[in-house]
Protein backbone atom coordinates (compact mmCIF):
# COMPACT_ATOMS: atom_id res chain seq x y z
CA UNK A 1 0.00 0.00 0.00
CA UNK A 2 1.36 3.52 -0.91
CA UNK A 3 2.25 6.13 1.56
CA UNK A 4 0.34 8.28 -1.31
CA UNK A 5 -3.12 7.53 -0.46
CA UNK A 6 -5.11 10.56 0.55
CA UNK A 7 -7.53 10.38 3.50
CA UNK A 8 -10.29 9.09 1.65
CA UNK A 9 -8.28 6.02 -0.23
CA UNK A 10 -6.77 5.47 3.10
CA UNK A 11 -10.55 4.81 4.89
CA UNK A 12 -11.28 2.57 1.96
CA UNK A 13 -8.13 0.32 2.22
CA UNK A 14 -8.34 0.21 6.02
CA UNK A 15 -12.05 -1.25 5.33
CA UNK A 16 -11.01 -3.68 3.26
CA UNK A 17 -8.77 -5.00 6.05
CA UNK A 18 -10.26 -7.87 8.87
CA UNK A 19 -10.38 -5.74 11.95
CA UNK A 20 -10.72 -7.39 15.45
CA UNK A 21 -13.91 -6.42 17.47
CA UNK A 22 -14.64 -7.38 21.27
CA UNK A 23 -18.38 -7.72 22.12
CA UNK A 24 -19.89 -7.41 25.25
CA UNK A 25 -19.47 -11.20 26.57
CA UNK A 26 -15.70 -10.58 25.97
CA UNK A 27 -15.57 -12.61 22.28
CA UNK A 28 -13.30 -12.25 20.00
CA UNK A 29 -14.47 -11.50 16.87
CA UNK A 30 -12.80 -11.08 13.12
CA UNK A 31 -15.01 -9.60 11.23
CA UNK A 32 -14.10 -8.69 7.47
CA UNK A 33 -15.35 -6.37 4.63
CA UNK A 34 -17.40 -8.18 2.36
CA UNK A 35 -16.70 -8.41 -1.42
CA UNK A 36 -19.02 -7.81 -4.09
CA UNK A 37 -18.79 -11.75 -4.76
CA UNK A 38 -19.90 -12.04 -0.78
CA UNK A 39 -23.09 -10.05 -1.18
CA UNK A 40 -24.32 -11.68 -4.32
CA UNK A 41 -24.16 -14.78 -2.58
CA UNK A 42 -25.44 -13.72 0.77
CA UNK A 43 -28.56 -12.37 -1.28
CA UNK A 44 -29.39 -15.55 -2.91
CA UNK A 45 -29.00 -17.06 0.84
CA UNK A 46 -31.61 -14.86 1.98
CA UNK A 47 -34.27 -15.11 -1.07
CA UNK A 48 -35.51 -13.09 -3.03
CA UNK A 49 -38.56 -12.56 -0.42
CA UNK A 50 -36.24 -11.52 2.62
CA UNK A 51 -33.43 -9.46 0.13
CA UNK A 52 -35.25 -6.56 -0.12
CA UNK A 53 -35.81 -6.05 3.51
CA UNK A 54 -33.00 -4.04 4.57
CA UNK A 55 -33.48 -4.77 8.38
CA UNK A 56 -32.72 -8.26 7.24
CA UNK A 57 -30.00 -7.78 4.94
CA UNK A 58 -28.18 -5.65 7.30
CA UNK A 59 -27.84 -7.96 10.15
CA UNK A 60 -27.19 -10.95 7.77
CA UNK A 61 -24.23 -9.00 6.23
CA UNK A 62 -23.07 -8.04 9.70
CA UNK A 63 -23.36 -11.75 10.51
CA UNK A 64 -21.71 -12.66 7.10
CA UNK A 65 -18.92 -10.36 7.86
CA UNK A 66 -17.75 -12.53 11.11
CA UNK A 67 -15.22 -14.97 9.92
CA UNK A 68 -13.75 -16.04 13.20
CA UNK A 69 -15.55 -15.94 17.05
CA UNK A 70 -12.62 -16.59 19.19
CA UNK A 71 -10.44 -18.01 16.64
CA UNK A 72 -12.88 -20.41 15.52
CA UNK A 73 -13.56 -20.08 11.78
CA UNK A 74 -17.30 -19.35 10.63
CA UNK A 75 -18.33 -21.13 7.71
CA UNK A 76 -19.94 -18.18 5.24
CA UNK A 77 -23.59 -18.54 5.18
CA UNK A 78 -25.35 -20.00 1.70
CA UNK A 79 -28.73 -20.80 2.99
CA UNK A 80 -30.63 -18.73 5.11
CA UNK A 81 -30.76 -21.84 8.08
CA UNK A 82 -26.71 -20.64 8.20
CA UNK A 83 -27.92 -16.86 8.19
CA UNK A 84 -29.93 -18.02 11.59
CA UNK A 85 -27.54 -20.10 13.09
CA UNK A 86 -25.06 -17.39 12.83
CA UNK A 87 -26.94 -14.72 14.02
CA UNK A 88 -28.07 -17.04 16.72
CA UNK A 89 -24.62 -17.52 17.54
CA UNK A 90 -23.59 -14.10 17.78
CA UNK A 91 -26.46 -13.30 19.81
CA UNK A 92 -27.47 -9.60 20.46
CA UNK A 93 -23.96 -9.00 21.73
CA UNK A 94 -22.33 -10.37 19.31
CA UNK A 95 -24.24 -8.63 16.16
CA UNK A 96 -24.64 -5.12 17.75
CA UNK A 97 -20.63 -5.03 18.27
CA UNK A 98 -20.61 -5.51 14.95
CA UNK A 99 -23.51 -3.51 13.95
CA UNK A 100 -21.95 -0.45 15.68
CA UNK A 101 -18.68 -0.78 14.27
CA UNK A 102 -19.82 -1.26 10.29
CA UNK A 103 -22.36 2.34 11.26
CA UNK A 104 -19.10 3.81 12.17
CA UNK A 105 -16.98 2.73 9.22
CA UNK A 106 -19.95 4.15 7.00
CA UNK A 107 -19.91 7.49 9.02
CA UNK A 108 -16.11 7.92 8.26
CA UNK A 109 -16.59 6.64 4.95
CA UNK A 110 -19.18 9.50 4.34
CA UNK A 111 -17.32 11.90 5.92
CA UNK A 112 -14.52 11.55 3.83
CA UNK A 113 -16.64 11.37 0.74
CA UNK A 114 -17.83 14.90 1.45
CA UNK A 115 -14.54 16.27 2.34
CA UNK A 116 -13.45 14.83 -1.47
CA UNK A 117 -16.77 16.66 -3.08
CA UNK A 118 -15.85 19.58 -1.24
CA UNK A 119 -12.36 20.21 -2.95
CA UNK A 120 -10.06 19.06 0.06
CA UNK A 121 -8.51 16.02 -1.15
CA UNK A 122 -8.72 16.31 -5.51
CA UNK A 123 -10.95 16.24 -8.04
CA UNK A 124 -14.30 14.48 -6.67
CA UNK A 125 -15.17 12.01 -4.26
CA UNK A 126 -13.26 9.03 -2.64
CA UNK A 127 -9.85 11.00 -4.95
Amino acid sequence: MSDNLTPSQRIIADAAKAVELTDALGRKLQVRKLTALDQLKLYRAIGAAHSANQQVFWMSSAAASVSHIDGLRMKFPTTQDDIDDLVGRLGDEGLATVMVSQAREMEAVRKAAEAAADGDEGSGPLA
